[in-house]
């Protein structure tokens, strides 16, 4: 996510890290994981403003103190988005797994 003054943000994501089914479309699945997380820190970037949401994500990168980056302020609510949507299609894909008599 790259934060743009005064446009918002832009999503810059390479084509191979987005699966796409046989008609080119995005599928459902654990692959849109990658697109909440993002769309996680364009919520953010507009929620704290460009000067906070630099200063908040700067500060998190030098001051580490010992605590994994998933866990730091600025990361944690976007990959424990990026989680759910991985738990929620895992267990999509276990109730439509078909059933053997």
């Amino acid at each position: 996510m790259l934060p743009v003054p005064f446009f918002g943000s832009v999503v810059l994501i390479r084509r191979p890290l987005l699966g796409r089914d046989v008609d080119g479309e995005l599928p459902d699945g654990p692959a849109l994981a990658l697109l909440v997380h993002q769309l996680c820190h364009v919520h953010q970037r507009l929620e704290w403003g460009l000067y906070m949401y630099l200063w908040r994500h700067l500060w998190q990168r030098l001051a580490p103190r010992g605590i994994p980056i998933q866990h730091r302020q600025v990361e944690r609510e976007c990959y424990y988005l990026t989680q759910q949507v991985e738990e929620h299609y895992a267990d999509f894909q276990e109730t439509r797994e078909p059933v053997e008599a």
